[in-house]
């Protein structure tokens, strides 16, 4: 699974996730996550989960909202914030 790092894999600096607003996310409405629309579609959401840090890419398809956990998918996903060292795999 992937997660935010406590530390920046590059400069070594703890990471505050308010840090991802520079990425394009804002804290939801029930303070629970940051999220981002991707390409501005309300169907196509990446997450990361405040109290564990875990990376998530949600869509709506049909009525139904499917979770994407596969850490393949989610390092495209989430490619901006791997190359700046925000991101680090760990086991479940």
């Amino acid at each position: 699974m992937l997660k935010i790092a406590e530390y920046n894999k590059i400069t070594g600096k703890k990471i505050d996730l308010k840090e991802l607003e520079k990425f394009g996310f804002h804290l939801s409405d029930d303070k629970k996550s940051y999220e981002q629309l991707i390409n501005e579609n309300w169907w196509d959401i990446r997450i990361v989960d405040i109290e564990d840090r875990y990376l998530e890419h949600i869509t709506e398809e049909i009525g139904y909202w499917t979770f994407t956990d596969d850490d393949e998918l989610l390092e495209i996903t989430f490619a901006d914030l791997l190359k700046e060292g925000y991101v680090e795999k760990v086991e479940e």
